[in-house]
């Protein structure tokens, strides 16, 4: 959570939410590094639009207009690569 926090606001920690906790950040980060692992695996396409979207934070139009496809096939990238992330990460907490 304290993670999360931190990378939504880009502050300097101040105002930090007493709900933070060392051990939850350290679960939090070997399942965003899981996470991104299995994101890097996916097919090129599917990894540039996500990067695109959750670490530049970009909207779907500047996404399309940066990868040069319709906002359309930006929104079912996102879609497509989220599912298939999600199959990988269910596959491999088995």
């Amino acid at each position: 959570m304290c993670i999360q926090y931190f990378q939504r606001t880009k502050h300097v920690a101040r105002n930090v939410p007493s709900s933070c906790n060392l051990e939850n950040d350290v679960v939090d980060k070997n399942e965003h590094n899981r996470l991104v692992q299995i994101i890097l695996e996916l097919p090129p396409k599917y990894v540039n639009i996500l990067i695109l979207k959750y670490s530049h934070d970009l909207n779907t139009k500047e996404i399309a207009k940066i990868v040069g496809i319709s906002g359309s096939n930006v929104r079912k990238r996102i879609q497509r690569g989220r599912e298939k992330a999600l199959k990988a990460l269910e596959e491999r907490s088995d």
